[in-house]
Parts: C-alpha cells; sequence; structure tokens
C-alpha cells in the first residue's frame, strides 16, 4: 500500500503554458508555494481531527527491551502535525507532505498507531479522512495560489 497520493488537475494548460514561460527557477518556485498552501489545508484539518480524538486512551510505548515503558497521549499528535516540501523528481513538480513530526511523547509513533491500528486498538484514522474532507479546498487554493503568482509575475514583467 502506497502512502503517496497523486492528483492531476485537468483544464489548467493555459495556466501552465503561463508558468512555463516564467523560467525554471520562477516556476519552481511557484509550485512549491502553490503546493505547500494545499497541504497546509489538509494539515489544518488533520489538526482538527487528531485533536477530537484526543479524549482517548494514551497509549503505552515499550523502547526496547530492559528500558522503561512510556505513556503517550493522542493529544500530542494533533499539534505535531506539520507540512515538509520534498525534492521533486523533475522541473516543475512539486511535493510536500503532510505528517506528523517529532517532539515530546513521540507523536509520531502514536500517529501511526491512531491512523491503522494495532493488535489491541482499532484504527481512529485522522490523516485519511483530512485528505478525503478538504481535497477540494487544497486544489483551489493551489490553483488560485499560481494563478494570483502568475498574474503578479506578468505585472512585473
Amino acid at each position: 500500500m502506497s502512502d503517496t497520493v497523486t492528483v492531476s488537475i485537468k483544464g489548467l494548460a493555459e495556466l501552465g503554458q503561463q508558468l512555463r514561460a516564467l523560467g525554471a527557477d520562477v516556476e519552481r518556485r511557484v509550485a512549491r508555494d502553490a503546493v505547500r498552501a494545499g497541504a497546509a489545508v489538509i494539515a489544518k484539518r488533520a489538526r482538527e481531527i487528531a485533536l477530537t480524538l484526543r479524549a482517548r486512551r494514551p497509549f503505552w510505548f515499550y523502547p526496547g527491551k530492559g528500558k522503561p515503558r512510556e505513556l503517550i497521549f493522542p493529544g500530542h499528535v494533533g499539534r505535531s502535525i506539520t507540512v515538509k516540501a520534498m525534492r521533486s523528481p523533475r522541473p516543475g513538480l512539486a511535493r510536500c507532505k503532510v505528517t506528523v513530526g517529532k517532539g515530546k511523547g513521540r507523536p509520531y509513533l502514536v500517529g501511526i498507531q491512531m491512523e491503522h491500528g494495532n493488535s489491541k486498538r482499532a484504527a481512529t484514522p485522522f490523516m485519511r479522512p483530512a485528505w478525503d474532507q478538504s481535497k477540494r479546498q487544497a486544489l483551489d487554493v493551489i490553483v488560485a495560489r499560481i494563478r494570483a503568482r502568475v498574474e503578479a509575475a506578468n505585472k512585473r514583467a
């Protein structure tokens, strides 16, 4: 099962041509900025969902043989959701990921347990519902951000 979701937006050929006409460096920055703004919409929704789950029981984490177990609270997960830019394999392609970062109480480990479940707990997903509920808004933000940046660049030129 892949953790990557690819979205293609059709009907934006002329906007893409205008973006490519600005040059590779500007194109990369505009695309990265727009995708990051769209990912921020999804991250915000994921935080909202994860924070509503914080009333659930805490998780016990066993770091390894001979080490004491740790009590990890689900509330740390919502506060640790971040957007990270990723390297793109080709020019003009921007990639970001919404992830649970590292922080107090090892929230990334709890995030995995909450999203997928384990042998003792059923899954209480928050990332996938955030994607499903806010993907249309994220796409609208991406298109609006690209359009605004292209228009601003054309006015300067």
